[in-house]
């Protein structure tokens, strides 16, 4: 079994590929509760360099993974750069929110445009309403699965304008407003991207989900695991006090 175990923080995770999650995975199921910590942990943790987990993907083919573990932190990711992406939009920051959109949506090496999440359950909802840079007016019908990613959205978008609310705005002068909105909205999007995952690609699918579900049992000694968890524990910032 050939594993490769890399520290990346989220902008290397959405630059390196494309990730695929299957149609067999489980649906993007956060509640309100995950969401707000994820958030709070991110972007109002005070730490600099902060540990979101480990994902588990596995190679499909040139620059594409499909997703075995964290797909749904990196579905509420998503979701939070394209809520600043079409903020950056709203307040007239074009180049910042085509820049943004590259980790969003890039191109393959056929020259194709293709979105770096690909989700299947929740196809068009999230592509439409979520990923596109243009608006959408389609109708789409809402399953569970797409109820859970609109509250999702929901939840961000409330924190970003409840960030942009607390800015001290001065009368009359809209040019220094706007970019005070500008680097209240950078920042959030630098914090999300520095995001440090572990990254645990194997070759197969198979391999994967053996190395993700050692991950997830206790009382088994092997090896592969041992090392990957010690990998992420040396990663954790110690707590004091």
């Amino acid at each position: 079994m050939k594993i490769q175990c890399i520290d990346k923080n989220i902008e290397q995770v959405l630059s390196s590929g494309i990730y695929v999650i299957p149609r067999f995975q489980r649906a993007f199921s956060w509640d309100k509760y995950n969401v707000e910590e994820l958030w709070d942990d991110s972007v109002k943790n005070p730490i600099n360099e902060y540990f979101v987990g480990s994902f588990v993907t596995y190679e499909m083919g040139r620059a594409t993974y499909g997703v075995v573990d964290g797909q749904q932190r990196l579905t509420t990711i998503t979701i939070a750069l394209c809520i600043i992406r079409d903020k950056y939009k709203y307040y007239g920051f074009e180049s910042a929110a085509r820049g943004i959109h590259k980790l969003i949506k890039t191109s393959d090496i056929e020259d194709q445009s293709r979105y770096v999440l690909h989700t299947e359950t929740s196809y068009p909802y999230f592509q439409i309403k979520i990923q596109n840079f243009d608006e959408d007016s389609e109708d789409v019908k809402l399953g569970e699965e797409e109820k859970a990613i609109k509250l999702a959205y929901e939840v961000i978008l409330s924190k970003v304008d409840e960030s942009i609310s607390l800015l001290e705005f001065v009368k009359d002068d809209d040019a220094k407003n706007k970019r005070k909105i500008k680097k209240e909205l950078d920042r959030i999007r630098d914090r999300i991207l520095k995001l440090n995952v572990i990254s645990i690609t194997l070759q197969n699918q198979d391999d994967a989900y053996a190395i993700f579900e050692t991950m997830n049992t206790r009382g088994k000694d092997l090896t592969s695991a041992d090392l990957i968890k010690n990998h992420i524990l040396r990663l954790i910032p110690s707590r004091t006090g």
